[in-house]
């Protein structure tokens, strides 16, 4: 794991963190940085209630599945080729939005894409991923994670960004700022892209 800190004079300061996806899922990551962000605010000294808990033996597994997972782990790390050269214009004529919706919005979503469910051979077949761009999409995060929720003492973050998707064409997800009840979806997209994604968003949040 590797910490930046950047203090804007005046302004605010941006936490920005890196690390391995082996060493810890993002669960795992937002507890660390809320037990990180509970001891800096913290008066007393107690922190019990805030550490991690890394006793794997409480968790039973006898059908070790474990064990085929680590396997299956290494096989394809040994398949893997790590890219060691860095990374220009990762920006380079694409944008970055984030887009906020509400509980009504995610109603209107949900509507939907039911009635975009289709059955095949008495198979109920569900659409996860609204495919709007003709790309394969993956999600990032999860706005069961609280991220807005992690206070240092000074406060809430004002945004919370995953940087990486970037250069993955992924799409990120994490809760509401404002602390309403809803979700935050960011975005990584060309121009042509973004444009036409936006519209069909607006058109279909708005619409009847």
């Amino acid at each position: 794991m590797a910490i930046q800190i950047t203090v804007f004079h005046n302004c605010g300061l941006s936490i920005g963190v890196t690390f391995h996806h082996v060493a810890a899922d993002g669960r795992s990551f937002h507890h660390f940085m809320k037990s990180w962000a509970s001891i800096c605010r913290s008066t007393e000294g107690d922190y019990s209630s805030t550490l991690p808990f890394h006793d794997r033996g409480v968790v039973n597994d006898p059908n070790g599945i474990e064990m085929k997972l680590l396997n299956q782990w290494w096989s394809l790390e040994k398949e893997f080729t790590k890219d060691t050269g860095l990374i220009h214009n990762i920006l380079a004529g694409n944008l970055r939005a984030t887009f906020a919706l509400s509980l009504a919005h995610i109603d209107k979503l949900k509507q939907w894409v039911s009635g975009s469910v289709k059955c095949k051979r008495n198979e109920l077949v569900k659409y996860t991923h609204v495919n709007i761009c003709g790309d394969i999409c993956f999600d990032l995060g999860s706005p069961k994670l609280g991220v807005y929720e992690t206070d240092f003492g000074w406060g809430k973050p004002k945004k919370s960004e995953v940087v990486h998707m970037n250069t993955t064409g992924s799409s990120a997800l994490s809760d509401c700022k404002d602390g309403e009840s809803g979700i935050e979806v960011s975005l990584v997209l060309d121009r042509t892209q973004m444009n036409n994604f936006n519209a069909y968003f607006e058109e279909l949040l708005t619409g009847p």
